[in-house]
């Protein structure tokens, strides 16, 4: 038998016997496990968006934040923030610069 937290119906190859919730459609399950790896990935997805359409390279932390709200309508704190981008400029995502972050694509 399988049982899982959430059975996202649209993308599984198989149904579970048990099931807590069936999600249909995108959603962001928040734990707290993986909300630093989710913060970092969504920063990360934001800025070569932006930089795609825009061709912006260069952000202050502020813009960060200001940005992540308005594109994911949640605010992660101060903590998962900081450290995603630190996270991001270790991977070579980003570059900092005094108090700026530099996208590099």
């Amino acid at each position: 038998r399988i049982a899982t937290l959430q059975w996202i119906s649209s993308v599984a190859k198989i149904k579970p016997d048990y099931y807590y919730i069936e999600v249909k459609e995108w959603v962001w399950f928040q734990y707290p496990w993986t909300r630093l790896e989710d913060t970092m990935q969504f920063i990360k997805r934001m800025l070569e968006e932006t930089y795609k359409e825009t061709g912006k390279r260069e952000w202050t932390y502020e813009e960060i934040i200001e940005k992540f709200k308005e594109w994911y309508g949640i605010d992660v704190g101060e903590t998962y923030y900081r450290d995603a981008l630190r996270m991001l400029a270790e991977k070579n995502v980003l570059k900092v610069e005094g108090e700026k972050y530099i996208y590099t694509p």
